[in-house]
């Protein structure tokens, strides 16, 4: 699988992001673009790593990014069976299909998905 090969979902940022994005006239669109393309950006060869791994296996993507000496994290969370739209991800719940555990839906009736992704400070998290 190659980079950018990957879901954003429901694209989201903490309010403090938006207003350093502001502040330091970072682009989100741009690093939006550079994550889903597999620029992972500030991050050490580990991470890079692991981020190409998790292309495969399902797990969490994250990218940071250095604007006028601040940083702000992108994060695609893990790929889940839960139903996207129990989520407000898009589309309709059909709650015949897949399984229930505990009050969540999950769909074992399609691929796995990643429902989300975060634009946030570190000091966010």
């Amino acid at each position: 699988m190659m980079a950018g090969a990957f879901q954003l979902g429901r694209v989201v940022a903490t309010p403090a992001a938006i207003e350093q994005a502001e502040e330091t006239g970072a682009d989100l669109l741009q690093l939006l673009g550079r994550h889903v393309g597999g620029d992972w950006g500030d991050l050490s060869a580990e991470d890079k790593r692991a981020n190409q791994a998790a292309l495969l296996d399902g797990s969490r993507i994250l990218s940071a990014y250095i604007t006028q000496g601040r940083k702000l994290w992108i994060i695609t969370e893990a790929a889940t069976d839960a139903c996207p739209a129990c989520h407000g991800y898009g589309g309709s719940c059909q709650p015949e299909l897949g399984e229930w555990h505990e009050g969540i839906h999950f769909r074992t009736d399609r691929l796995l998905q990643r429902l989300s992704t975060t634009i946030l400070r570190p000091e966010d998290y």
